[in-house]
C-alpha cells in the first residue's frame, strides 16, 4: 500500500495497520470500525490513524464493571473475565474465580461444571456463535436464574434473536442497540429500515458513525483530502450527535461516546436489549488520565491474577 494509492483508507482494523510494516510513516488517513486493545490506542497508534466506532475491550468493560458493583442487586462477587475486573474491585467487588473457554468451543459443559455456585454473578464476554452456544447452554444446565450473567455486547448485533428467551434478563454493556432513545437515532432507524427493508445492527450504526465522522471532515477541508494535515486535524476535531450520543475524539485519535447498559427483555413477542442506565463522554481511560492508565499493569499480564 502506498500513500499515492489512497486519499482515505476506511474500515481496516487498526490492529494490523499498527502491526504493519508502515506503523507510523506517512500514509493515508485510516479511519477504523472497530475496536483493539488499549496498546494500539494510546500513544502509540498511528498518527494518520483514527478510531472511530469504538476502542475495544476497555471503556465497555469498565462501565459494566463499574455499574455491576453498585446495581439495584448487590453483587460483590463474581466469576469473570479480565476486562470487568478492575472497576469491580475498586468498587469493592470481589473476583473469586477465572475460567477461560477458547474461542470456538462447541461444548461449554466442562466450564460451566467449574463456576462456584457461591458466585453472585457471572461475568463473560463472547462473539458471535461462541455467545450464542454459551447463552443457550447456561440455560440447558440449569444456571439461569440461579447466577446473572452480565458481560460486554454478549447480546449485540444479530446474535440475540437467535439466542431467543435464553437470553433474557442479560445485562451487558455496549455503544448502541436499536433502542437507544435519541432524535439521531430515531432518524437512522426509520432511513435505513426504508432503505434496506430490515432493520439495522450495530454493525450498520458503526458504518453510519463512521461514514458522518468522514464527512463532516471532508466538509470542513471543503473535500481537499490531498491536504493530508488539513483532514487530518479536522477528522480529529469532529464532534457531532449520532445515533449513539455524542461522539467525538480524544487526543489519541480514539472515540469518546456514550457506552449503554443494557438488559435484556421480553415485551410481547419481541426480546430486546433494553438500556437501562448510560455513561455519557466514555473514554478508553475511563477515570484515569492517560499517564496514569498507561502505568497500571496491562491486563494480559493480570490473567489469571484476580481471583481471590
Amino acid at each position: 500500500m502506498s500513500r499515492s494509492s489512497f486519499a482515505v483508507v476506511a474500515n481496516t482494523p487498526l490492529s494490523r495497520l499498527t502491526r504493519a510494516d508502515f506503523r507510523n510513516r506517512r500514509v493515508a488517513p485510516t479511519a477504523s470500525p472497530s475496536g483493539s486493545g488499549v496498546p494500539t490506542s494510546s500513544g502509540r497508534l498511528s498518527p494518520t490513524a483514527t478510531r472511530r466506532i469504538r476502542s475495544g475491550n476497555g471503556p465497555t468493560s469498565r462501565a459494566i464493571g463499574r455499574w455491576s458493583s453498585w446495581a439495584p442487586i448487590s453483587w460483590p462477587r463474581t466469576s469473570t473475565w479480565v476486562g470487568i475486573a478492575r472497576t469491580f474491585t475498586e468498587a469493592g467487588g470481589q473476583v473469586i474465580q477465572e475460567v477461560y473457554p477458547p474461542l470456538g468451543s462447541v461444548d461449554f459443559a466442562p466450564f460451566l461444571a467449574q463456576i462456584r455456585r457461591d458466585a453472585d454473578v457471572v461475568a463473560t464476554f463472547f462473539a458471535g456463535a461462541d455467545a450464542i452456544r454459551f447463552v443457550k447452554q447456561y440455560e440447558e444446565y440449569g444456571l439461569k436464574g440461579k447466577i446473572p450473567i452480565i458481560g460486554k455486547g454478549l447480546t449485540q448485533g444479530d446474535v440475540l434473536p437467535k439466542m431467543g428467551e435464553s437470553a433474557v434478563g442479560i445485562v451487558s454493556a455496549i455503544h448502541w442497540v436499536p433502542a437507544v432513545d435519541t432524535p439521531e437515532n430515531r432518524r437512522f432507524m426509520e432511513a435505513y429500515a426504508a432503505k434496506y427493508k430490515r432493520p439495522a445492527v450495530d454493525m450498520a450504526e458503526q458504518g453510519y458513525v463512521g461514514a458522518q465522522a468522514i464527512a463532516r471532515a471532508l466538509e470542513a477541508v471543503k473535500g481537499n483530502v490531498e491536504d493530508q494535515a488539513g483532514f487530518l486535524a479536522a477528522l480529529k476535531a469532529v464532534e457531532f450527535n449520532g445515533p449513539r450520543g455524542k461522539v467525538r475524539f480524544d487526543a489519541f485519535q480514539n472515540v469518546v461516546h456514550t457506552v449503554h447498559i443494557l438488559k435484556v427483555e421480553q415485551r410481547g413477542r419481541a426480546i430486546e436489549n433494553l438500556p437501562i442506565v448510560s455513561f455519557p463522554s466514555t473514554t478508553q481511560f475511563w477515570k484515569w488520565s492517560p499517564e496514569a492508565f498507561m502505568a497500571l499493569t496491562p491486563y494480559a499480564e493480570l490473567r489469571g491474577k484476580w481471583a481471590k
